[in-house]
């Protein structure tokens, strides 16, 4: 299985990489992809390096934000929501870690989630506090994770 991730490039909250963890931990997926971008992107990919995932890197042209890691294998820089459109291309799930509770619409995360579920992939949505939602298609069920 082929994971996706996006969020915030503020950095995930505590709660969400420790939940994060457990997805990665019980998904075992084959590999990961990632935007390479600063805060969830980097801290998913050092996660991913502990655990031993294989990492597919999607970089942002964006130097800004950019966060330069290193991965198993690396895709050409493209701008980061043409970037994202890949991760949901090349993957069968999304992880989100979104930095608001409410869906925005002027977010590169939100907008890779309401592309993801467009899609009819399986998503994974992590909320700052933790709570884990899953969707296919347009319905979404959030339920507080057991910790």
């Amino acid at each position: 299985m082929k994971l996706g991730i996006t969020g915030t490039k503020k950095g995930g909250t505590s709660q969400q990489l420790l939940t994060a963890r457990t997805v990665l931990l019980t998904l075992k997926p084959d590999e990961v992809h990632l935007g390479d971008c600063v805060g969830v992107d980097d801290e998913i990919r050092l996660l991913c390096i502990e655990l031993g995932l294989y990492t597919v890197g999607h970089p942002p042209i964006e130097k800004p934000y950019r966060a330069f890691g290193t991965f198993n294998e690396i895709r050409p820089e493209k701008t980061r929501l043409a970037r994202n459109d890949d991760i949901i291309n090349e993957t069968s799930v999304l992880m989100a870690l979104p930095r608001s509770f409410t869906n925005l619409n002027r977010s590169g995360t939100w907008y890779t989630y309401r592309h993801a579920v467009q899609a009819q992939k399986k998503t994974i949505l992590i909320l700052p506090d933790g709570t884990r939602g899953e969707a296919i298609g347009a319905g979404i069920n959030t339920t507080r994770r057991n910790n």
